[in-house]
């Protein structure tokens, strides 16, 4: 690994880089995983890659030779891959989901206004508590994947708020005229928090005990971030060692691609433009 961490120089002397060769999503999210998530970046450009056409980049052995599809190890990583990128997923879907006053609206409907952005705010926290789901399951299984043994308590703090979110009734919340800021009661289980199985919501008829949802959106975010990239940097020393231990390495990228998005169906990927989004043919 060199100096810039999400990069792998080949043999060939051809370098792996998340922007250059990742599909649309990585392509798109290359300056926040940069930033908040490099150990996806080092997973990616050294176990993974992007074949050009939404697939993983084929592994090779010392004789530089594919090894089958159909071998263990990978089919191994091949399932750890969907799960690594569903982290990814789920994180940039994290730092997308804000309230603030440039983006008061998740949906940015122009008749959602005064009367009705108590539903804005009450999707966003259900969509951002479902991805902090996710975000935990997404680790749990790529670590499983690699028969790597983690402490699954760590990530309790993302999967408590969740279970109360999603199977309670509708977490209180307040929206103060003219206020583009927002206010809940934190889900917790601690005393004087918002807990589903105990609290009313006549317990919360004025300011008290409420907190402001942007600011507790961006720790919840802080808080996943540096989860996922310590639990990340702990898969990529795995990774490592099973390409050690195999004598394997990822094929030399192929040049660089137009970012088509990854392959889930098994069929032909749809064709993109150059801007990465996608169009299909007239």
């Amino acid at each position: 690994m060199n100096a810039y961490r999400g990069t792998t120089k080949h043999i060939t002397g051809v370098e792996w880089n998340l922007k250059q060769h990742g599909d649309l999503l990585e392509y798109l999210a290359y300056d926040f995983v940069s930033w908040k998530l490099p150990a996806y970046s080092d997973i990616w450009a050294s176990y993974i890659g992007h074949d050009g056409s939404g697939n993983p980049a084929n592994l090779i052995n010392k004789e530089g030779k594919a090894l089958p599809e159909s071998s263990a190890l990978n089919k191994q990583r091949i399932r750890f891959s969907q799960y690594h990128y569903t982290v990814l997923e789920a994180m940039f879907s994290l730092e997308r989901l804000q309230i603030s006053l440039s983006r008061p609206y998740l949906h940015e409907y122009s008749y959602l206004e005064e009367e009705a952005y108590f539903l804005e705010v009450n999707d966003l926290i259900i969509l951002f508590h479902a991805q902090l789901g996710r975000l935990r399951d997404a680790l749990n299984k790529a670590a499983a994947c690699l028969d790597l043994s983690l402490d699954k308590k760590e990530l309790d703090e993302l999967w408590k708020p969740r279970c109360i979110v999603l199977h309670g009734p509708r977490i209180p919340i307040l929206h103060r005229y003219k206020d583009v800021d927002a206010y809940i009661v934190e889900p917790s289980f601690d005393s004087g928090k918002w807990n589903d199985k105990a609290s009313n919501w006549s317990e919360f008829t004025d300011m008290k005990g409420y907190i402001s949802l942007p600011k507790y959106l961006a720790a919840k975010k802080d808080l996943a971030i540096l989860l996922a990239d310590k639990w990340l940097y702990r898969m990529h020393s795995a990774v490592q060692n099973i390409l050690k231990a195999s004598r394997i390495r990822l094929a030399p990228p192929l040049g660089v691609n137009n970012h088509i998005p990854r392959n889930f169906s098994g069929q032909p990927p749809m064709p993109t433009v150059a801007s990465g989004f996608m169009k299909s043919k007239p």
